[in-house]
């Protein structure tokens, strides 16, 4: 092939990835982002919760009381309120630059230990054009940090807290994934993830939404992934803001409302 050919080809696929970049944050903008986590936590981890994301991430809190804390998580907050007599879990990514998943893997080492998944820490989702991390908090909870290379959020900082953007995704768990899947696309109208290159859905796992922003749900009694633990069923409620509108999924035993506000 001529230079100039080659050229001219590298150019016309650099534009092309520009148009589809450019193409997501304009869905992005349109559709969903989570605003507010708000979860539950035996009472007695709340302590160390407070320090594990403050003073071993970095996060900034923003509110907290003996029985409740919130963290600044980038362009989301993260709630913790304090129960007795159970200890839920969760799963929730945290979104960070699409280039920083190698400098991140690096900045937890001496913080916490990293999940692994036949021996590896880093997991590739090709189909998602994607690079997670894992670990627990100290509530059990499964934290990911995801780095989606379709959303331009390359970054030439060295990294550290301020790399955490924001919620990328909340695990919700139910009895039937399908039925809840159909309820939240009709209410918020939000569909399947499905941007190039993935489609994936069954009766087990649902991802809704966009890449940086996902309503992961979960079948009960499914084992998440880089643990053994079974997805279970615990109260929690979320702000996810589309365009103008906000709207609140309020989760309580087992039953999901659905709630505009104004």
């Amino acid at each position: 092939m001529k230079r100039s050919h080659l050229i001219q080809a590298f150019w016309s696929q650099t534009l092309m990835i520009d148009f589809f970049r450019n193409q997501h944050k304009e869905i992005a903008n349109s559709k969903l982002s989570i605003k507010l986590v708000d979860l539950k936590c035996n009472l007695n981890r709340l302590s160390d919760l407070r320090k594990f994301y403050n003073e071993i991430l970095g996060l900034k809190i923003v509110s907290e009381s003996e029985k409740f804390i919130q963290f600044e998580c980038g362009n989301s907050f993260l709630s913790f309120e304090g129960i007795e007599h159970q200890d839920p879990f969760y799963h929730f990514a945290f979104n960070i630059p699409e280039n920083k998943i190698l400098e991140a893997q690096s900045w937890l080492i001496g913080k916490t230990a990293l999940l692994k998944h036949r021996g590896r820490e880093i997991m590739h989702f090709k189909k998602w054009n994607a690079h997670s991390l894992y670990f627990l908090d100290p509530a059990g909870n499964i934290v990911e940090f995801i780095a989606h290379h379709i959303l331009d959020t390359k970054s030439v900082q060295q990294f550290d807290s301020n790399c955490i953007l924001s919620i990328a995704e909340m695990g919700i768990v139910s009895n039937d994934v399908d039925q809840l899947a159909s309820r939240i696309s009709m209410k918020l109208e939000i569909e399947d993830f499905q941007e190039p290159p993935v489609f994936f859905k069954n009766n087990s796992f649902r991802a809704l939404g966009h890449a940086g922003s996902m309503l992961v749900l979960s079948r009960k009694n499914r084992v998440w992934l880089m643990t053994d633990q079974k997805a279970d069923i615990f109260d929690f409620n979320m702000t996810i803001g589309q365009g103008k509108d906000t709207n609140e999924l309020i989760g309580v035993a087992g039953d999901i409302a659905i709630l505009h506000s104004d």
